[in-house]
């Protein structure tokens, strides 16, 4: 969320999806590792993907998170921008 704020967004990409063995995910998206399906590394990357989505106060643009080279295609719709 750093990355993104400072200017970085393909940085910021490359620290939320770095293939880790502490931090995979299933097909459904949801974190590996542990008998329960939902781990506060869900919830962190939500979270970050939001933020870069919909911006913080004093973002400018369209989903400012995200590089704008057109090599992203996203769509988006009810996010809050965060402080």
């Amino acid at each position: 969320m750093a990355a993104a704020r400072c200017g970085k967004p393909q940085l910021a990409l490359e620290y939320l999806l770095h293939p880790s063995p502490n931090f995979q995910f299933d097909e459904h998206g949801l974190a590996t590792g542990g008998p329960f399906p939902y781990l506060p590394s869900n919830g962190a990357l939500l979270t970050a993907i939001a933020m870069m989505v919909e911006g913080w106060d004093g973002s400018a643009g369209k989903f400012p998170g995200f590089p704008q080279d057109g090599s992203w295609v996203i769509n988006a719709e009810d996010f809050n921008r965060m402080p």
